[in-house]
């Protein structure tokens, strides 16, 4: 996500999944560009809480932060998923700071397919 508000130390990142995916009950998680942590909860079946470290004091906005998500369950049918979920970010005191809807995820299948004949 591309944020609108600098983010500080322990911000968190409250990321609201399409209702017919699972998230694991203790989600694992790795920080990608800009981050030196991310540590994730799964408050519920479907929502997933990100508190990050960064790799300096703030991050300001328009600079794209991202983070890996192990494990989420997609249903094994042919039904496309919604491609849209909700973030909320949060400050260190629970505050909130910003809200995007409907961001598109990345999502990247790391099993090949293997056709069936």
């Amino acid at each position: 996500m591309t944020p609108t508000v600098v983010f500080v130390n322990f911000d968190q990142l409250f990321l609201t999944f399409p209702p017919e995916l699972t998230l694991p009950a203790l989600p694992s998680c790795q920080p990608g560009n800009l981050l030196a942590q991310v540590t994730c909860t799964s408050p519920s079946h479907n929502t997933l809480a990100a508190e990050i470290v960064l790799n300096g004091p703030e991050l300001a906005d328009s600079y794209m932060v991202s983070f890996k998500v192990f494990n989420v369950r997609n249903p094994a049918n042919t039904k496309q998923t919604v491609p849209f979920f909700d973030i909320i970010a949060k400050d260190v005191n629970g505050n909130q700071i910003a809200l995007y809807q409907s961001v598109g995820p990345t999502v990247r299948n790391t099993h090949p397919a293997f056709p069936q004949g």
